[in-house]
């Protein structure tokens, strides 16, 4: 599929949904007009658009389209729950189909020129019968951003996300680190550089979760190029 990117994380709760929406508002302050996808979403909560998944929200509120999007467009997948997506779909009799993802896919792009995919926890989250969210991916064949959450751990999380991604054969085109907690932890500098010198995949930039957009500064050229060759 042309014209979109798929984000997915080192782990859940890494900060997918903040860079997400930083790359989006990035973009569309580029003049590109894109739109968010999150077609699976596990978790409820009281959102100035009623009890939905605050990530989608997110999502439809850093969205650039001249057509109105809605929630349904945005999340087609919404477990009020917040667990794995492949249990909650087996506890409700919900199956969760790769061919309803893909098409709403296609059809967002219809109201925008980029679509910026999020998967829902780590790259091999379990979704169906059918496989994991990286099976999905593999199908449409997205390029891939990764969100490396900066704590203990995360250069191996990190390098075991990008071997993951590239044995499947989709391309990396590069990776954020979020801070992801307030603490202040002396090495993040070090697991960045680290993951730095460890692999030749672009560093899109690093960022303080929950910091203002303004406060922010992501290379989104390499999204760009991709599809401009």
């Amino acid at each position: 599929m042309n014209n979109a990117w798929f984000i997915t994380g080192t782990d859940t709760e890494v900060g997918k949904t903040y860079v997400s929406s930083l790359i989006l508002q990035t973009l569309n302050a580029h003049q590109y007009q894109t739109v968010g996808y999150k077609p699976i979403a596990s978790g409820a909560e009281a959102t100035e658009m009623g009890f939905k998944n605050p990530d989608a929200v997110a999502h439809l509120k850093a969205s650039n389209s001249d057509v109105a999007l809605t929630y349904d467009e945005v999340n087609p997948y919404f477990f009020e729950i917040a667990t794995a997506p492949h249990l909650l779909s087996r506890a409700e009799n919900r199956p969760i189909e790769f061919k309803v993802m893909t098409q709403g896919a296609e059809h967002l792009l219809t109201k925008s020129h980029y679509l910026l995919v999020e998967g829902a926890g780590g790259w091999f989250t379990p979704l169906n019968e059918e496989g994991t969210f990286a099976d999905w991916v593999i199908k449409n064949r997205f390029p891939v951003v990764v969100v490396v959450g900066l704590k203990l751990g995360c250069i191996n999380h990190a390098l075991l996300t990008f071997e993951a991604v590239k044995q499947a054969g989709l391309p990396i085109l590069g990776w954020v680190g979020n801070h992801i907690h307030d603490g202040d932890d002396c090495y993040i500098q070090d697991y960045m550089e680290s993951i730095r010198e460890l692999t030749d995949i672009p560093c899109l930039g690093e960022v303080k979760h929950g910091a203002e957009f303004r406060e922010t500064n992501l290379n989104i050229a390499p999204l760009i190029e991709h599809y401009s060759v």
